[in-house]
């Protein structure tokens, strides 16, 4: 197949232009047989007065494979005695399809005539769009989304297709063949060069890897290379030896530097009852010796895992252990087939069976189910490239069409792999992890998951570096780490135990963190220790801490200015050259045993304070504080308390601020249907006049709370809160869990979560959800009593929303964690940096503490979830000076100067804005193009994005010789 280069829709448009499309023309072919009434209409209403057509030959005889090169050449002279006829100033093909005699290519009305009287064109036709199931399945599994937010393609990731061979020639897979395709029949004593597909179902399962999207719908990995090893003859049949021929092959080949990284093998033998199978006979200890030989080398296999509805065991190579079996799911579109309601031996021998209903992530009646099934993807209707050069409009079905999904998933996860760190198991892991569940009502063992390629693809490319610090002066029992906060690449760190002013009197201490991508290492700086200026014994200053912009809050929770152990907070601003303490903040009623400071948040001028005990309600019942920065004091401007308070709620224990919207938490709140320490969060938005006599606006509560979850540890961001719950049984008894709300339209009010957070390896006693922060998309949440590197050595988890779904995209652990290190008891995230605090480290002496940084091993300068690079591939970022930064970013850190602030890097402005032809020249031609355009941007010359006086005196002024 041919195709033309990009030059035909121009060379249509001047000939419209030059009148050669006239409607005369056209009107004397109306009623053609030969043309289809779309041609018409699309002409019509072509600016251009072209259409975009499928021009279908006379037939040279039958298809037949044995006969290829031959039928090739049939449709070759044909195609070229009809362009000759033309004439080829007149038309040129975009596709020569070398196995049927079609062509497609624009044309003009002259053009269209000229082939309706051609003898040997059959039919004139419009190329439609197909909506086949490869074109729903790739969007069902997020691939597409991959592709275009994280430029992820596939590209340079070899994938063994073990099949039916290929159709070297289909345009969607002729430009993406690896070197050296084999087949391998006849015993293995056959090793011909060469993999040309003599059966279709090859040539379907390469492209749902790799489709280019030319003919039918686009792949899940459209740029990875395909190494097609035949090993099934023209019946779809071979034998276990061809088959590990073909692992063997797999297993040596390369090219350069490119090995197999992926086998997908889409046939199967048997139906065996064990998991895993690998010795119940010769055939699968084969084929389990070679492919664990694959994985050793580092290549990931996926196997289907059969078609027969069995409740209870699966086909070979799918059940061996060294093998990922893949089972069939729905998508959301093709259902049961309407006239039959079953699957019938009319479609390869699938048993009668029935779904009902046929919903999306339901696991297909016709799959095999076995504890080996490990994961699940859509094989239902799935249509792809076709041999012959065309698409299958009907599709395949199968759990073949399941495990190619699967294997250009992990095609997309290795090219974001840039490290090339990915082993086998930890490929399969992610997938499994990020997965969504299935359902199965036939299901006699746990449902595998189904594969969500973009999650999958997040989860590598938010690799972490992490760095860990302390202050020089750090002793024991500081408990550094207690309480963190960051903004941009300023942390904050508490340590309330620090003995500098007095014993516990406790200190703040300053950070700003960077990455070092060319040696892949995080470079913190040690800035100021903060400390109170008139700290005593037991003031606990640095219990809590928060920071905004050139603002710093410090909370004193012990301090003694209302009463024993009343507590305060301190403001520190930085004046130009140092952060000086402001202020010290009380409350105007505070009294003893309040624990004022317990909590502090702030966002630009408003800042809130809880105070833990406060006796509002009763002993422990907690209230919070607003205080507003009038550009020179802090005053108080309200006291903030729930509706319907109790003694012990802990109201005012967690605090966070976001605009105008303060959510508070009582994690020891007895709610009346879930119990005693169930907990509960409180919404509250400035009204129009201020905060001055607020009121509570809305409460939150999980939808599945009970007695002792300790729901409260709060965290907002805009229009997103969340809630830890640190002792919720969920996952096994104290394993925690992490509620998400989100604004309702109407504003917040009292209502149940959107989503829950729970950690893909939760246990009993994490406490996941002791704390929690959110910055963006980016949530993330400290489980201190995970016992990862040791008892109680504790992580921490990061979720990011996609624009779909949260995606756990990274467990913290500490490089160095120790038993009861409480690593994740303190968590801050802002702007892609994320700082862990781990409280009870023993670097400097017990509990002397210690934090971790953390920065996505990425290049991201805008801050916003994605690599620069994808963005400026991807055209959502401007890179004029072709550095690899986006401008917006080179503007912000003074990279490049932007004199008029209209986004463009100088270096990068045209010196003559009005020179509108290109001439060298403002004149006369250039004023008439200006005035044409007015009140649209084609005639800006100021960069204003409007054409306005401005530009008329801007061009006037510059009229002459362009310098």
């Amino acid at each position: 197949m041919r195709r033309a280069s990009s030059f035909i829709m121009f060379a249509c448009s001047i000939l419209a232009m030059a009148g050669l499309a006239s409607g005369q023309i056209l009107n004397d072919t109306r009623g053609s047989p030969t043309i289809e009434e779309e041609v018409y209409a699309q002409i019509d209403n072509s600016p251009d007065g072209c259409a975009y057509v499928f021009i279908i030959l006379q037939p040279v005889g039958p298809f037949d494979p044995a006969r290829r090169p031959a039928h090739q050449a049939d449709v070759a002279r044909l195609q070229n005695v009809v362009l000759a006829r033309l004439g080829p100033e007149r038309f040129t093909p975009v596709y020569q399809y070398r196995n049927f005699p079609v062509m497609t290519g624009y044309v003009d009305a002259q053009v269209l005539a000229q082939l309706a009287a051609d003898e040997d064109v059959l039919r004139i036709g419009p190329v439609g769009r197909v909506e086949a199931c490869l074109a729903e399945s790739v969007p069902f599994i997020r691939a597409d989304r991959a592709q275009d937010d994280y430029c992820q393609t596939g590209d340079g990731v070899v994938v063994a297709v073990l099949d039916t061979g290929i159709d070297t020639n289909h345009p969607d897979l002729m430009d993406d063949l690896a070197p050296g395709s084999y087949h391998f029949l006849g015993g293995g004593s056959d090793y011909g060069t060469g993999a040309e597909d003599d059966h279709g179902h090859g040539t379907n399962v390469a492209g749902i890897i790799t489709s280019a999207g030319v003919v039918a719908p686009r792949g899940v990995a459209p740029d990875a290379d395909i190494l097609a090893i035949k090993v099934l003859d023209a019946n779809g049949s071979g034998s276990i030896a061809d088959v590990i021929a073909g692992i063997d092959y797999a297993v040596g080949w390369q090219n350069g530097s490119h090995r197999v990284s992926v086998i997908n093998m889409s046939l199967g033998k048997g139906a065996y009852p064990s998991c895993p199978c690998d010795n119940d006979d010769s055939d699968t200890l084969a084929l389990q010796t070679a492919l664990q030989a694959a994985k050793d080398a580092g290549i990931v296999t996926f196997a289907s895992s059969g078609n027969q509805g069995h409740p209870d065991r699966m086909k070979a190579p799918a059940c061996v252990s060294a093998a990922t079996a893949v089972a069939a799911v729905y998508d959301q579109e093709f259902g049961r087939e309407p006239d039959s309601n079953t699957y019938g031996y009319y479609y390869g021998g699938f048993p009668e069976c029935y779904d009902d209903p046929a919903d999306p992530d339901l696991i297909t009646c016709f799959s095999n189910r076995s504890p080996c099934n490990e994961l699940a993807a859509p094989g239902r209707r799935i249509a792809g490239p076709a041999m012959g050069g065309g698409v299958d409009s009907f599709g395949w079905t199968g759990t073949s069409q399941a495990a190619p999904h699967c294997a250009g998933a992990a095609a997309l996860m290795l090219q974001a792999d840039a490290k090339a760190q990915l082993t086998p198991d930890e490929i399969v892991q992610t997938m499994k992890q990020t997965g969504l569940p299935t359902v199965d009502p036939y299901a006699t063992v746990p449902n595998p998951r189904r594969v969500d390629a973009l999650a999958a693809t997040e989860t590598v490319f938010y690799r972490w570096m992490q760095g860990k610090f302390a202050p020089s002066n750090a002793a024991a029992f500081d408990q550094f780490g207690y309480a963190v906060a960051v903004e941009g690449n300023m942390s904050l760190v508490g340590a309330w135990g620090d003995d500098t002013n007095a014993y516990n009197a406790g200190a703040a201490y300053l950070f700003w963190h960077y990455a070092d991508f060319e040696n892949e290492m995080m470079l913190t700086v040690l800035g100021p220790q903060l400390l109170a200026s008139d700290g005593g014994p037991g003031d606990q200053f640095g219990s809590s801490v928060a920071v905004s912009g050139q603002t710093l809050v410090i909370g004193s929770l012990w301090d003694d200015d209302r009463g024993e152990d009343s507590g305060s907070a301190y403001i520190f601003h930085f004046d130009g050259v140092d952060w000086v303490e402001h202020s010290k903040l009380l409350a105007s009623d505070g009294g003893p045993e309040d624990w004022f400071g317990s909590a502090v948040a702030i966002d630009g001028d408003t800042l809130v304070v809880g105070a833990v005990r406060d006796n509002v309600y009763g002993p422990g019942s907690g209230s919070a504080y607003v205080f507003e920065f009038d550009g020179s004091n802090w005053t108080q401007k309200a006291k903030l308390t729930p509706t319907g308070g109790a003694a012990d709620d802990s109201f005012g224990g967690s605090v966070d601020i976001s605009g105008d919207t303060v959510i508070v938490g009582a994690q020891y709140h007895d709610h009346f249907a879930y119990g005693t320490d169930s907990g509960k969060a409180y919404v509250f938005v400035k009204p129009p006049g201020g905060w001055t006599n607020m009121t509570q606006t809305g409460y939150l509560l999980p939808s599945d709370g009970a007695a002792y979850d300790y729901f409260g540890k709060v965290a907002i961001s805009a229009d997103i809160i969340i809630v830890g719950a640190y002792c919720d049984d969920d996952l096994a008894n104290r394993s925690g869990s992490a509620y998400v709300f989100v604004k309702p339209p109407g504003g917040w009010q009292s209502m149940t979560e959107t989503n829950k957070l729970l950690p893909s390896d939760g246990a009993a006693g994490d406490e996941y959800g002791v704390s929690v922060d959110i910055s963006g998309s980016f949530v993330v949440v400290g489980a201190w009593s995970d016992d990862d590197n040791a008892d109680n050595a504790g992580s921490a988890y990061v979720f990011h929303f996609d624009g779909d779904r949260w995606v756990e995209v990274e467990k913290y652990l500490a490089s160095d964690g120790q038993e009861d290190d409480h690593f994740g008891y303190a968590v801050a995230v802002s702007s892609g940096i994320a700082v862990v605090g781990s409280p009870h480290d023993d670097d400097n002496g017990s509990f002397s503490g210690s934090a971790y940084a953390f920065i996505p091993d990425l290049v991201d300068c805008n801050n916003n979830g994605l690599p620069d690079e994808c963005e400026i591939d991807g055209g959502t970022a401007e890179d004029c000076n072709e550095n690899g930064v986006p401008d917006v970013c080179d503007i912000a850190d003074g990279t490049s100067e932007d004199a008029n602030g209209n986004g463009i890097p100088d270096e990068c402005e045209d010196e003559c804005p009005a020179d509108f032809d290109g001439d060298g020249d403002v004149d006369t031609a250039d004023l008439l193009h200006l005035l044409g355009a007015w009140g649209t941007p084609d005639g800006d010359v100021d960069g204003d994005g409007d054409t306005d006086t401005a530009d008329l005196l801007a061009l006037l002024g510059a009229w002459g010789a362009c310098p």
